[in-house]
């Protein structure tokens, strides 16, 4: 007699195999579970369910049977997991530039060497990076950060970004050479040009730029002194100048006029000695001598409401060389204010009228004036009310560029009634009795008596 079933021996139900096993690898995960029962042998069997996918995750589960020889039976699972990912991830770098230019700092070159990101279709891989040395040639460096990214499967990928940057803190050496120091007397521009001379400079990360700069020509009576100044800048911006100072003597030279008013547009309507103030003064120096200035007002010229005029004026030296310079100043003559024009729909809006058909009522203004286009502006008195009765103002104001001002005004009226009049009506009888006269009749109709507020 055998109704008891055999009993599996301890057996895990679930088993993790981790990434991309074999088929074998699989099947051995399974395993042989064995069984004991009290009556004699166990044969055992198995099925296996289908491969359940979600993703990069695979799971399958085997059913044991264990049988006695009396048929009594007994089942048990094992669940085998397993991921499936054999693609590598996606890796992406970034960075601040890939040329850091000169003299970097050590965060500008991390910067610039970046960072990396990735993505990986069965979870969020890992990335790292590795620096290579810094490779020299001359000036110039270049370094390497290789990137890599690898996933949960031990798929990797790699990438890396090469950076470039020059090291350079020496500055150019400059010399400067020319014909003279000393031009002589009222030399040409070429000859003072050829004296002042050029410049040649050599760096050791290579070839500068070079510029110069000429300082004001430097009077001394009739002295002259002039500097010009060169400037060696290598690609990384170290600098090195020199300089030639070369004089002359010359006495061809114009006075330096200077002239100042205190203003060129004088406005609207100046007086005489504003304008006198516009059209200003002038001063003047001479290397070689005292300065006289002439002055010369021209006549005032006029164009509608504008008005211009020109004060010359001539400094002349001892040599009788000449310098002239000019003020132009002008200013709007208007003392006459705009015409303006009101007009709207009607003075008297009637019974209830709506805002909009005030508002028309109250109307807009044009202007005109003689000397451009004035600004009309228009502001609304209160509504003043007397009974039913109400009354507005609307005032416009036209204002040209002299600011001349012109009124205007609109009046209007209207009456806001919405209530309708108390009617009482009245007669002799409202039975007429027996054969009434018209009269009679009439009189018990009645007559009314009406008021309104």
């Amino acid at each position: 007699s055998d109704t008891a079933s055999p009993i599996f021996d301890p057996f895990a139900s679930i088993i993790e195999i981790g990434c991309n096993p074999s088929t074998e690898e699989i099947e051995r995960a399974f395993g042989n579970p064995t069984a004991t029962d009290a009556c004699g042998m166990v044969s055992i069997d198995f099925k296996n369910d289908p491969v359940v996918i979600n993703g990069c995750l695979r799971s399958q589960t085997r059913i044991f049977t264990a049988l006695d020889s009396c048929n009594n039976k007994e089942t048990f699972a094992r669940t085998v997991n397993w991921v499936v990912d054999s693609t590598a991830p996606l890796i992406n770098t970034s960075g601040t530039t890939l040329n850091a230019g000169c003299n970097p700092t050590t965060s500008q070159i991390n910067a610039a060497l970046g960072t990396a990101t990735a993505t990986d279709n069965c979870g969020t891989p890992v990335v790292s990076f590795s620096d290579g040395n810094v490779i020299s040639t001359g000036c110039t460096r270049t370094q390497t950060r290789t990137f890599s990214a690898a996933d949960a499967c031990g798929n990797v990928s790699v990438t890396s970004r090469t950076i470039n940057w020059v090291v350079d803190i020496t500055a150019p050496i400059i010399t400067a050479s020319g014909t003279t120091l000393n031009a002589g007397c009222n030399p040409t521009a070429a000859q003072i040009n050829d004296a002042l001379g050029t410049a040649s400079a050599t760096d050791n990360c290579g070839t500068p730029v070079i510029s110069f700069s000429d300082g004001n020509v430097i009077s001394s009576g009739c002295n002259r002194t002039q500097t010009r100044t060169f400037t060696a800048i290598d690609a990384c911006g170290n600098i090195s100048t020199a300089s030639r100072e070369v004089h002359w003597f010359a006495d061809t030279v114009a006075p330096v006029l200077t002239v100042s008013g205190t203003t060129l547009n004088a406005g609207c309507n100046p007086s005489p000695q504003a304008i006198e103030a516009a059209l200003g003064t002038a001063t003047a120096t001479d290397a070689c001598g005292i300065v006289r200035i002439q002055v010369n007002v021209g006549a005032i010229v006029i164009n509608g409401c504008e008005r211009s005029q020109t004060r010359f004026f001539t400094a002349i030296d001892s040599c009788n060389n000449t310098s002239t310079l000019s003020r132009t100043v002008t200013w709007v003559v208007d003392t006459i204010a705009p015409l303006i024009t009101a007009s709207g729909t009607t003075v008297n809006a009637g019974c209830n009228p709506t805002a909009s058909q005030i508002n028309n009522a109250l109307g807009i203004a044009t202007a005109s004036d003689n000397c451009g286009t004035p600004v009309v502006s228009f502001s609304d008195g209160n509504v003043i009310s007397s009974g039913c009765n109400r009354t507005q103002t609307r005032t416009f104001t036209a204002t040209d560029a002299c600011g001349n001002v012109s009124d205007a005004s609109r009046i209007i009226t209207w009456v806001v009634d919405t209530i309708a009049p108390l009617i009482t009506p009245s007669g002799t009888t409202l039975n007429a009795g027996c054969n009434p006269t018209v009269a009679q009749i009439n009189a018990a109709l009645g007559t009314a008596l009406v008021t309104d507020n």
